[in-house]
């Protein structure tokens, strides 16, 4: 067994003479650095300008930035320095491109259908509780019309107005939820400002006209505003003075509701989120303060007059007396 063993020692006693010897021979070969921190370079970035700096620096990124700089084939310039993908320098002047403005528009507006469809839930709880407040206020003002008292009148179009000033707010806590996410993309200049909020207001507009066609429809016929319009014509000159009539009402309530909706918005994407529901009830005691049916118009004069014009809650109660009462008096 030793004289067994013995070739094997000496073999790896040569063996290792033999690498040695390699490394004598070849001094100017560096030796494989160990890299310790392996696990921690392949960290994601842990800021948003860490990312953004990930991004450009890739393939991917470096493709996107040559593609937005290269003009478009049916461009008339031709000059090599016009052409160059190093024609934009700056990030910043990339994103806000015309070109960059509007491709991203598109893909903005899917997302938030995709959002949209992802909160059905949601989305049917809100119309039904549309629904029943329009429900609500149509049996407690019910066949009012429009010959009825005065005041139980100007009660009614004002709860009208009050109920569809008040369906917006459904929105503020969503909006507050998605204040950060979308400080961050916009940061990371996924987007620009105006082409996010342009979807906004779209996805926005529809809500508010889903909410105002059912809470207004509801009202209008359950309160009878339509008993007294078009008696004075026969036939189509009748179903057309009531449509107009019908649409007017609606309408109203799709601008008030509107207009309110990015009223909170605005509110809440630069107020802090601890002071957005203080300032918003401000704002909502202000506007009903100073709508017209509390305190009439005549008597609110000196400093406080310029509340009535900046006041979106009075026009709305304004078009509805236009709209409702020109046959009253």
């Amino acid at each position: 067994m030793a004289c067994v063993a013995m070739p094997t020692k000496q073999k790896q006693y040569s063996s290792k003479a033999t690498r040695e010897r390699s490394l004598v021979a070849h001094p100017s070969t560096p030796a494989r650095p160990v890299n310790k921190c392996s696990a921690a370079c392949h960290l994601p970035p842990t800021s948003t300008e860490a990312f953004s700096a990930t991004f450009y620096n890739s393939s991917l990124g470096r493709a996107i930035i040559a593609s937005l700089s290269m003009p478009s084939p049916s461009s008339s310039i031709s000059s090599p320095s016009t052409s160059s993908p190093c024609l934009l320098t700056s990030q910043r002047q990339i994103i806000s491109s015309v070109h960059g403005l509007f491709a991203s528009l598109f893909p903005l507006l899917r997302r938030e259908v995709l959002i949209v469809r992802r909160n059905t839930p949601l989305i049917l709880v809100r119309l039904l509780r549309t629904f029943f407040l329009a429900l609500t206020t149509g049996c407690v003002f019910f066949q009012t019309g429009i010959r009825a008292s005065p005041s139980t009148v100007l009660a009614a179009l004002y709860t009208t107005v009050f109920v569809a000033v008040l369906l917006p707010t459904a929105s503020i806590q969503s909006y507050l939820n998605a204040l950060p996410l979308f400080e961050k993309q916009r940061q990371a200049r996924y987007f620009n400002y105006f082409p996010a909020l342009l979807v906004l207001t779209l996805i926005d507009l529809c809500v508010v006209a889903t909410d105002a066609l059912i809470f207004g429809a509801t009202v209008y016929f359950c309160a009878g505003f339509y008993n007294e319009i078009g008696n004075s014509g026969q036939g189509e000159a009748q179903v057309r003075e009531r449509s107009e009539h019908f649409l007017s009402f609606v309408l109203n309530l799709v601008a008030l509701g509107w207009v309110m909706m990015a009223l909170f918005r605005c509110i809440a994407y630069t107020c802090p989120s601890h002071l957005s529901p203080m300032v918003m009830t401000c704002v909502l005691v202000f506007g009903f303060m100073f709508s017209g049916f509390m305190i009439p118009r005549v008597v609110i004069t000196g400093s406080f007059g310029w509340i009535i014009w900046a006041n979106p809650i009075f026009y709305g109660y304004q078009g509805k007396l236009t709209s409702c009462c020109a046959l009253l008096f």
